[in-house]
């Protein structure tokens, strides 16, 4: 138990110290359409190597060490297609063997990627949330959501309210 502990804080340590606190936005090498289908492959472990891949090398913690999941997210970035990534962030538990659970794209306001793009060639289903039973009514959500399998993992796709523009993907354990 204590080497785990050990080990956990080296791991937060190393997200902590290689997240650079640059503001500065970074460019991908790869388009949107490349971002996306990396995240949709089942074959990929949501990772750090997944993170180089995509172009994000840059986390900061979000949360603290001593909460349920520990929180990293990366500065803004675009892609070389010039899509503005406002965040990418990730959920890692304090133990740290079981890897990331949980990871999320946000895009930035202003260009609007379509949604059409992706809807057949990810099998996208719709989607609705729970209600939130802590939230007003007039908060409940007027965006779209959308739902694909990956076994053991799914990815979750927020779009605008009329379902036309991606607006952020999630990716979880099932």
């Amino acid at each position: 138990m204590y080497i785990k502990s050990k080990l956990a804080l080296l791991v937060v340590l190393f997200f902590s110290m290689s997240a650079g606190a640059h503001a500065e936005s970074k460019e991908s090498e790869l388009n949107l359409d490349e971002v996306i289908s990396k995240i949709y492959d089942p074959g990929k472990s949501v990772n750090y190597e997944l993170f180089r891949e995509i172009g994000l090398s840059d986390f900061h913690q979000v949360s603290s060490s001593r909460s349920l999941n520990i929180a990293f997210r990366s500065n803004t970035f675009k892609t070389r297609d010039q899509y503005a990534i406002s965040f990418v962030e990730f959920r890692v538990p304090p133990e740290l063997d079981k890897g990331v659970s949980f990871m999320y794209m946000e895009l930035a306001p202003g260009r609007c990627y379509e949604v059409s793009k992706i809807k057949q060639k990810f099998a996208l289903t719709p989607y609705v949330l729970p209600p939130n039973p802590h939230a007003p009514l007039a908060d409940v959500s007027k965006d779209v959501f959308y739902k694909t399998n990956l076994g053991e993992t799914s990815v979750y796709v927020k779009a605008s309210s009329k379902g036309e523009c991606l607006l952020g993907l999630t990716r979880s354990r099932n």
